[in-house]
């Protein structure tokens, strides 16, 4: 077991599902939209928990929508502009 992951790199079937994936996929994955992915997350979290220990449906919702949507957005930016809107909006739609 004194393998490293180097020498997956010739090997045909890994090399197959590298190519099946589309070529944009890796490229959201940069350390910025990790770190920015967790903090929202992580916001999400304590928003949802308030909200549902409290029974408030705005703090739920927007919480789901913060650990959620760093999946499906791939640029640092947009990232950083939706993630900074779902905060607003828990801050403007609290009671």
């Amino acid at each position: 077991m004194n393998e490293d992951f180097t020498s997956f790199a010739g090997n045909p079937m890994v090399n197959s599902i590298l190519d099946s994936m589309p070529k944009g996929a890796a490229s959201s994955f940069t350390m910025a939209n990790l770190v920015w992915g967790l903090i929202f997350g992580s916001v999400g979290f304590i928003a949802f928990s308030y909200g549902k220990g409290n029974a408030k449906m705005y703090p739920m919702l927007i919480g789901i929508a913060l650990m959620g949507f760093p999946y499906f957005v791939r640029g640092t930016m947009m990232l950083v502009l939706i993630g900074l809107g779902l905060c607003g909006a828990l801050f403007i739609l609290r009671d």
